[in-house]
């Protein structure tokens, strides 16, 4: 692959500041005295560094995080229980946890901050689907509880009924610009959990490099599990679907709602392609951080 490293850095997290020394990387060959840890522990600590990056937390707590989970990868390498699969598989799960987190805030802090639960179903915290209308919610989707595989999900988004004995949330017509400011968060949510797919991407091939792996895939794979994780966690939640169909019923009202976000939340509800790319050809666009792979190599002090 060509040099495709920038010392110009992501917004993802700062850690352009940071100090490099390898004695911080407590791998040892020794490690018989060592408990052994497993791939629950391994995924803690994924989810741990993905929640970072995501919400641009501190470099230095990047750094922490990354140098506890690289000692056990290299023990679960020596164990042959860690793969370029295995490892796609754990960073696509943890996109999905960090998915149902988002879900959260813009169900309960969301929909409660602007007053959109239907006055019958008000209650301390809003609930994440009704239960009375989960069998509009296939059962087979249930965020992080079911692994992610490279198949992907297969999974109808048929829409919902909104008859008035099954609308949990407030009309449109009451309230438009708390549902516009609904529907241009979900948008907005999404666009910034993707716009760290090629941090994510680059921070696999990091791992890759470093556990010596060869690399599963020959194109990219974050961009397509944050479509994944959006259209069946986020976009599969009962209210925040009965909040965009609200929207969507009014499209061509003098209410005005955000049809530019509708459009783009239907593009991938509707499974509209997106371009999947080599690695050679995403790192043409969106440079390697020379950085990030510092952390990973860092030079001898």
């Amino acid at each position: 692959m060509a040099n495709f490293y920038s010392d110009e850095e992501f917004s993802a997290t700062d850690i352009s500041e940071m100090s490099f020394n390898a004695d911080e990387i407590l791998v040892t060959d020794d490690d018989s005295e060592n408990e052994p840890l497993g791939i629950e522990c391994l995924e803690n600590l994924m989810f741990n560094l993905l929640l970072n990056i995501y919400n641009q937390e501190s470099g230095h707590d990047f750094k922490s995080y990354l140098y506890e989970l690289l000692p056990l990868m290299i023990q679960l390498r020596k164990q042959d229980q860690i793969d370029s699969l295995s490892l796609i598989k754990l960073i696509a799960n943890t996109i999905y946890q960090v998915s149902e987190e988002i879900k959260s805030k813009l169900v309960i802090r969301a929909i409660e901050r602007h007053d959109l639960l239907a006055p019958r179903y008000k209650v301390t915290s809003a609930p994440s689907g009704p239960e009375d209308l989960t069998e509009a919610m296939p059962s087979n989707l249930t965020g992080a509880e079911k692994a992610w595989d490279l198949g992907g999900w297969e999974a109808p988004c048929a829409p919902i009924s909104v008859d008035d004995h099954k609308l949990f949330v407030r009309r449109y017509q009451e309230c438009p610009n708390e549902f516009n400011i609904m529907v241009n968060s979900i948008w907005r949510y999404f666009d910034f959990v993707d716009s760290k797919s090629a941090f994510i991407e680059d921070l696999y091939l990091n791992f890759l490099e470093f556990l010596d792996l060869d690399c599963y895939n020959e194109q990219t794979f974050v961009v397509s599990i944050h479509h994944e994780a959006f259209r069946n966690i986020i976009l599969k939640d009962v209210l925040l679907r009965q909040i965009i169909s609200q929207a969507e019923a009014h499209r061509d009202s003098a209410l005005n709602p955000p049809v530019k976000y509708l459009d783009l939340i239907y593009s991938i509800r509707s499974r509209l392609p997106y371009t999947k790319e080599s690695y050679e050809a995403f790192f043409t666009d969106n440079k390697r951080s020379l950085i990030l792979h510092k952390l990973f190599f860092p030079s001898p002090s």
